[in-house]
């Protein structure tokens, strides 16, 4: 069943096929629309998740690896690909007027905005791709070295995890012994 966005009028002008537009709701965002809080607080979840996870990556992005003049561009064409598959709900799902004119997204059917969606998410998934692609040396090697640094870290902790239960182990067996 379609989402229509106008309802009949069924007035003494009831025979006549003209269509009144319903009153517009302050929140166009999806999700937002109803004013349902079963609906309203995962939505509200789901966005406040996804710009905590957006902000945290591109600063700890920043942060941690190096770049050059050319990586900044692809760079910033990385996050707003990304941008736009993390908010793609909101953006074409939402009762804004540029959704009448999207293929996809303009009949408001289940169908047809799931497939939409999934392309959306399959073109931006390949343009993230193709920038960490093209980007530099430096930019890969700094990666590379980041990553190294966290293996590095990670099998440190399991060594000391393992060598604390050895050592639990052996007090428990030299204490059964006597």
């Amino acid at each position: 069943m379609a989402y229509k966005p106008y309802k009949i009028n069924t007035g003494k002008n009831a025979g006549v096929h003209r269509r009144v537009p319903q009153e517009k709701s302050s929140f166009k965002l999806f999700g937002l629309r109803s004013g349902l809080s079963y609906r309203m607080l995962p939505a509200l979840a789901y966005y406040i998740i996804v710009t905590i996870v957006y902000l945290t990556s591109i600063i700890n992005e920043v942060k941690y690896f190096s770049f050059t003049g050319s990586d900044i561009i692809l760079e910033v064409s990385k996050y707003l690909f990304i941008g736009i598959m993390l908010y793609s709900p909101a953006i074409f799902l939402s009762d804004f007027k540029y959704v009448e004119h999207l293929p996809f997204f303009k009949d408001k059917s289940f169908k047809s905005s799931c497939i939409g969606l999934i392309l959306v998410f399959c073109f931006c998934y390949f343009m993230w791709n193709v920038d960490l692609f093209c980007m530099s040396d430096t930019y890969k090697e700094s990666v590379t070295a980041y990553r190294a640094e966290q293996q590095k870290e990670l099998e440190k902790k399991i060594e000391a995890e393992s060598t604390e239960q050895a050592s639990v182990i052996e007090t428990t067996v030299s204490k059964e012994k006597k």
